[in-house]
Parts: C-alpha cells; sequence; structure tokens
C-alpha cells in the first residue's frame, strides 16, 4: 500500500500553526512541573490520579497557554512587525487568527467544566482573564509591576487549580506552588532582560526598561535566593512522607550539572535562557522524585504515570543523548 504524505501546504500551515501558539517556548516547561504537581497530589490522595483525568488536565494547561501566547501575539502584531520578527500564519487575516486562539480558549474551559466543580471553573475564567488583559488594554505588559505577577501566572496557576480541583491543601504543596510563583517571576524578568533593546526600539515600557542594569541583576539574585530557601523548605516539608527519603540523592543532580559546565568554562549567570538554573529542579529532578516516591507507595497502580513521564523526559533532554547520532547511523 502507498502512503500519501500531506500536502506542503498543509504541513507549513501546521508548521505555522504550531509558531502561531509559540510551544517550543512552553511545552516542557509547563507539563513537567504538571507531573510534579499531581505526583506530589497523589501522596495523599490516589485516587485523582487516573490516565482520564491527568490526560485531562494536561489538555486544559495545553490548549490555555497556547491560547494565551496566541492573545500575545495578536496584541503584539504591529510592535513585531516593526522589530523584523516572523509573524505565523501571517496569509491569514487577523479574525482568522482570533478564532483559533477562541476556539483553543473555549476547548479549555469545556475540559475544566467537564474535570472540575464551579469554584475551579471560576479560577480558571479569572486567569484566562488575566491572559488576556496582561496582552489587551489596560495592557499588564507593561505595568511596572503588575507585568512580572501576571505572566508569573503562567508557572504556578495550572498546578494550583489541579490542587484546589482536587480539594488539597498542606505545607509541601502550599510550598510548591511558592516555588513555581518565585520560579515564573524571575523567568519573566529574564525574558524581559533578552527583550529590552528591542522593547526600547518599540516603544514597549516593561519593568526592566523603568530599571536600571543593577537594581534588574539584584532583583535576579534576590528571586533565586527566595527560590532556593524555598527549596530547601520544600525539601523539610517532604521528608515525612513515604518513601521520599529515597530519592534525596537525585537533588544532587542540579549540583553536578552546575559543576560539570563550571569545569567546561561556562559562566553560570541568571540574566539568559542559555542555561537557567533550578530550571532542571522544577522540569526534572523534582517530577522524577516525586514520581518514583508514588510508585514505590502505590506499586504498579501508577506505573502508567511514572512510564508517561520518563517520556516526556526523554522528549525533553533528547539532545543530550546520542539518539539522533545512533538514528543518523541506522
Amino acid at each position: 500500500m502507498e502512503i500519501v504524505s500531506a500536502p506542503a501546504s498543509n504541513k507549513g500551515t501546521l508548521r505555522q500553526l504550531l509558531g502561531f501558539s509559540r510551544q517550543r517556548e512552553w511545552l516542557f516547561g509547563s507539563l513537567l512541573p504538571l507531573f510534579g504537581t499531581f505526583f506530589l497530589a497523589a501522596l495523599r490522595d490516589e485516587s485523582q490520579l487516573k490516565p482520564s483525568i491527568v490526560a485531562g488536565w494536561f489538555a486544559v494547561v495545553l490548549f490555555a497557554t497556547a491560547c494565551g501566547y496566541m492573545v500575545n501575539n495578536l496584541a503584539d502584531l504591529e510592535v513585531d512587525q516593526l522589530a523584523g520578527k516572523a509573524i505565523p500564519l501571517n496569509h491569514w487575516t487577523y479574525g482568522a487568527r482570533l478564532v483559533v486562539a477562541l476556539i483553543f480558549e473555549a476547548t479549555s474551559l469545556l475540559l475544566t467544566v467537564l474535570l472540575a466543580d464551579l469554584w475551579t471553573v471560576a479560577a480558571v475564567v479569572f486567569f484566562h482573564l488575566i491572559v488576556w488583559l496582561y496582552s489587551f488594554p489596560p495592557r499588564l505588559k507593561e505595568h511596572r509591576w503588575l507585568g512580572p505577577v501576571a505572566a508569573a501566572t503562567q508557572f504556578w496557576a495550572p498546578s494550583a487549580v489541579v490542587l484546589m480541583a482536587w480539594r488539597l491543601a498542606f505545607p509541601a504543596a502550599i510550598c510548591w506552588i511558592a516555588m513555581l510563583c518565585v520560579y515564573g517571576l524571575r523567568i519573566t524578568i529574564v525574558h524581559q532582560v533578552i527583550d529590552r533593546k528591542s522593547d526600547i526600539a518599540t516603544g514597549i515600557v516593561t519593568t526592566v526598561v523603568t530599571m536600571r542594569e543593577s537594581t534588574v541583576r539584584f532583583l535576579l539574585r534576590a528571586l533565586f535566593s527566595v527560590e532556593i530557601c524555598l527549596c530547601l523548605l520544600f525539601v523539610v516539608f517532604l521528608l515525612p512522607e513515604p518513601w521520599v527519603k529515597l530519592t534525596l540523592p537525585l537533588l544532587l543532580l542540579p549540583a553536578a550539572n552546575v559543576f560539570w559546565r563550571w569545569r567546561q568554562g561556562q559562566q553560570i549567570r541568571l540574566d539568559t535562557y542559555e542555561y537557567v538554573p533550578l530550571s532542571e529542579l522544577y522540569e526534572t529532578v523534582l517530577p522524577l522524585m516525586l514520581g518514583v516516591a508514588v510508585f514505590a507507595q502505590y506499586g504498579t497502580r501508577v506505573v502508567w504515570a511514572l512510564a508517561a513521564l520518563s517520556i516526556f523526559l526523554l522528549m525533553r533532554h533528547s539532545g543530550r543523548l546520542p539518539l539522533r547520532a545512533f538514528s543518523a547511523a541506522t
């Protein structure tokens, strides 16, 4: 049987649609910490850790986050054109692209209705509202303090919504949300540092634009210090949990990564995306720690969740593995 490939135009449109959602910027950074949230919640209540429920919440986050980036693209359309940036789906009308964003938003909200109660749905609607107000008037993006706060919700709101839907609130969970919140603030500031020159050129006023560079460096160091303290507190809260002690050696991986980079002559900085300190803690180490602990506690009933995490981790770190070279050789 002959396999007929899709027309090039369809492939190009799909590629541009993915570019419109900017999924490369957020996919693993959003989904991997969510694994940590599911496993953390399962330490207290395993009943909600079911494939259909987990897949449903992942879909909620995927559609909602993609919608947020689409909305931001639409709001910054003229600015991006002035900056000479590539505009995905530029051959589509503005209205058509807006309809795509609204479809993603409606899908996210509908799935939330199917998964949770009205209070959780209201929380999701509130976070969707922040997304729109961030990009469109009153354009929180350009507010000196509310801008980073609004942008940081992308990092902690999905986990907070899941814990709210499952009616779980305990010290480790609250600390986890706080960690993701501070991390989100730091990443937002880093993003603004990288875009500082283009923002000034196009007249966009962000938090970083209104500050001296020395103040920005101090702010990044302060946020990073708070993160470290919260991480240590999080580990303290986890110690009474069954099986967690067995996974503590995994916490050495971030330090080993930093040491390896230092030996390679790489400078560890807080104002670049080349390497974001502690990112592997949220996106690899803690989800893996919690996943192993949950597996040790509940056995084969949750092996599917640990397998799913392993697949995502392989995808996330495939660039560090000789998979492509092996594939090319065979």
